[in-house]
């Protein structure tokens, strides 16, 4: 059905549907069915209209103008009842009884088929608007795939051009040093997961206004390495202020740990040690157990861009081997180590004379191998 034929159809049926309904209204003294046939022919109206807003597709046009010929059929019929048989034509709009008694059964099977007419026309209308709905998301899921692969081509020549620009690169490296990575990605936070003894430098900034989530990150690597336990280097010597035998009971014993470049004069002398980045101040004094067995630990550091801190704590002293504690650490007894905490023999914050926890105290025992009786 060409939109020409269609629209005429449709015109003519609505055109047949308000002479209907004007014809009814003219009717005095009509029936209570007459009235509930008008609210149908309302509606029919109604649904003609909403049928002439759309344009259906070429497999639904025969079956929608089967519709529209019967309902215009049945609207034909229904202004010829009306007006010739209950009524006396030309000279009374009042509906007579005995026309009225022959022909009211043709008046509700007149009604019945314009209900299936309408029941129809709906079910036409939500099959054609569930189409139209199903063509646009397969065009819209189209016109998608194709901006994401064109804009994937986009960000690769973008990232080409950035690696390949001299420019680009002696800005940045005015800035940051050495560049080693540049890439622009599409995710709201790039991994930031490195090798171990590797620290990142990450720049980011707005890169596009196709995607507010995509960043364009370049990152600088710097191998470091990482002073352990037993580092000899000269800023992680102990200063030690005290003296061992008898004095230690008497005046306790103490040391002061420097790390970092030129505490009290104190030089690295190993190359890259990770210490000189955290200039810090260790103090540790173990007051005499005559006066209280207590430990007096003091720590002051200044890492960019963290202010300044300051740590103070006075953790209680207890014998490394003769507390259930720690005797249950170096045998790995968890219920020894329950039992101790709840008897009130330790806590974890607890330390031995040498300053080291619980945990601390469990590596070395390991290994080296000591056991405890």
């Amino acid at each position: 059905m060409d939109p020409f034929s269609f629209a005429a159809s449709i015109i003519t049926v609505i055109g047949a549907t308000k002479t209907g309904i004007n014809g009814i209204k003219k009717l005095r003294g009509a029936p209570q069915e007459l009235d509930d046939l008008l609210a149908d022919i309302s509606q029919f109206e109604i649904v003609l209209r909403a049928v002439q807003n759309i344009r259906t597709h070429d497999n639904a046009d025969s079956e929608l103008k089967k519709l529209l010929e019967s309902g215009s059929k049945k609207m034909v019929e229904l202004d010829s009842l009306v007006q010739y048989q209950l009524t006396k034509a030309g000279e009374s709009s009042k509906v007579d009884r005995f026309p009225w008694i022959r022909n009211g059964n043709d008046v509700e099977r007149l009604r019945g088929q314009l209900r299936d007419v309408i029941a129809n026309l709906v079910a036409l209308i939500g099959v054609n608007t569930s189409t139209t709905v199903h063509h646009v998301s397969q065009t819209t899921n189209q016109l998608l795939s194709e901006h994401r692969q064109q804009y994937s081509q986009m960000v690769a020549f973008a990232t080409k051009l950035l690696e390949e620009s001299s420019s680009t690169r002696a800005s940045l490296s005015a800035l940051m040093g050495d560049i080693r990575q540049l890439t622009i990605e599409s995710s709201p936070r790039p991994d930031g997961r490195i090798a171990e003894k590797s620290t990142a430098l990450n720049l980011r900034q707005n890169k596009s206004h196709f995607d507010p989530q995509n960043k364009l990150c370049i990152r600088r690597f710097r191998t470091i390495t990482i002073c352990n336990t037993s580092c000899a280097c000269k800023c992680h010597l102990r200063r030690q202020i005290g003296a061992p035998g008898i004095f230690f009971k008497v005046i306790g014993s103490g040391y002061i740990e420097t790390a970092g470049p030129s505490l009290f004069g104190t030089h690295c002398d190993l190359e890259l040690c990770r210490a000189r980045a955290a200039p810090r101040i260790s103090i540790q004094y173990c007051l005499p157990q005559w006066l209280i067995t207590r430990m007096v630990l003091m720590w002051f550091t200044s890492c960019p861009p963290y202010a300044p801190e300051f740590v103070l704590r006075l953790p209680q002293v207890r014998d490394l081997w003769k507390t259930r504690a720690f005797k249950a650490i170096a045998s790995q007894d968890l219920d020894l180590l329950r039992a101790a905490f709840n008897d009130g023999d330790c806590t974890p914050y607890d330390v031995d004379v040498f300053g080291r926890t619980l945990l601390p105290v469990r590596l070395p025992m390991k290994m080296f191998g000591f056991t405890m009786n």
